[in-house]
């Protein structure tokens, strides 16, 4: 109730982050915790408690995207970030099941013969609705849902397919370069 404006609200949002990341010592260890806020103000934010939880919720996501230790403000452009967010994670998953992505080749050519010797597959969505979603945007979605296994299988063998076609047609032989995700590594 003392809070008026973002100012108050941002410093009531340092004295908890001054307070959370004192260090503890556990058994011998010392931890520095950390926390990230979200801030929503009654009544612009939200006039009952369910909505300005969802305000406050919607902008410690923002809070969290932004680094640790952070507070963030809840704005109506964060509700509309988080419901493309939802909508390209709905897509995107149909998309990979479905393999309604693309593949793009980055030549790479000999300058003395002028003939490819190697392409880069690089990856492309393009969505009725959504419009060309770029591959930071798809690649970084495809992370977060657990994705990226799938979308790389589909890749790796569309791209192989690819070039043994070319190298049954073609004198000499291409390479294939393919990004894979350091998160694929990790997956058994």
């Amino acid at each position: 109730t003392d809070v008026e404006d973002q100012y108050s609200a941002a410093r009531a949002a340092q004295r908890c982050h001054d307070i959370i990341s004192q260090p503890l010592d556990l058994k011998g260890r010392q931890l520095t915790p950390a926390c990230s806020v979200g801030i929503a103000h009654f009544p612009t934010d939200g006039t009952t408690q369910q909505a300005l939880l969802k305000t406050s919720d919607t902008a410690l996501y923002e809070a969290k995207n932004l680094g640790k230790s952070r507070y963030a403000f809840y704005s109506k452009e964060l509700t509309h970030k988080a419901e493309h967010r939802f909508k390209v994670e709905q897509c995107l998953r149909e998309a990979i099941e479905k393999e309604q992505l693309t593949l793009a080749y980055q030549p790479q050519v000999d300058a003395a013969s002028g003939k490819i010797i190697s392409v880069e597959a690089l990856s492309r969505w393009h969505h009725p609705q959504l419009g060309q979603v770029t591959p930071v945007e798809f690649i970084e979605t495809a992370e977060r849902i657990g994705m990226i296994p799938q979308l790389t299988e589909w890749v790796l063998k569309t791209a192989c397919n690819q070039l043994a076609s070319w190298n049954a047609s073609t004198s000499h032989p291409i390479r294939l370069a393919v990004n894979i995700s350091p998160s694929h590594f990790l997956e058994d």
